[in-house]
């Protein structure tokens, strides 16, 4: 679902285009920052919360792993938040609040396909991955002057493409339909490039 709405953002801005103002003639770029950080935190921790819904809602039946997944979620969540945090810090300076809000969502979305079967030690890394990938994926943005206003193509397309493949490198192999992670990696795979 998520990688879908990212290669449909994708889709949109490159059809749509940059803000005037956004890329110079000469190559660079400038930054066209929103004008209420705080509420764009809210909004953000407001997401955060409603994915516990999310998660453990795909349960049809409330059980034991409904705590698994609330805790995946959320070490998913706060990985992925620090992993953007410390890298764009690394790279910005002190510009980081934006990315560690995108860093936090990625890695929310990147363990949606797997929260029920995951380990905490798997959702950790997974979380911290997309986080990376939020930030790196941003930068390259930018350098190919694609304008994503909200961050949405790192978020979802990047946090949705590395969760689905993550499935399949992480997921306990009696989890996986196939039982091979090879093959179920190649499944993974197909359905992101479909």
């Amino acid at each position: 679902v998520h990688s879908v709405g990212g290669w449909i953002s994708l889709a949109a801005v490159l059809v749509i285009g940059p803000r005037l103002g956004r890329f110079s003639k000469g190559g660079t770029s400038r930054n066209i920052n929103g004008q209420n950080l705080p509420l764009s935190t809210l909004g953000t921790f407001l997401l955060f919360f409603g994915w516990f819904g999310f998660n453990g809602g795909s349960l049809m039946q409330p059980d034991e792993r409904l705590a698994t997944i609330f805790a995946n979620t959320a070490l998913a969540a706060c990985f992925g938040g620090l992993a953007a945090l410390i890298l764009s810090w690394r790279m910005y300076s002190m510009q980081g609040i934006r990315y560690t809000m995108n860093g936090l969502l990625a890695g929310l979305v990147a363990v949606t396909a797997g929260a029920n079967v995951l380990f905490s030690t798997d959702t950790v890394i997974i979380g911290f991955i997309a986080g990376l990938l939020s930030v790196l994926l941003t930068r390259l943005l930018e350098r190919l002057k694609i304008d994503d206003v909200v961050g949405a193509i790192p978020v979802h397309l990047g946090g949705g493409i590395w969760g689905t493949l993550a499935v399949a490198l992480f997921a306990p192999l009696e989890q996986l339909v196939l039982g091979s992670r090879m093959d179920q990696f190649l499944i993974q795979l197909g359905g992101v490039v479909a």
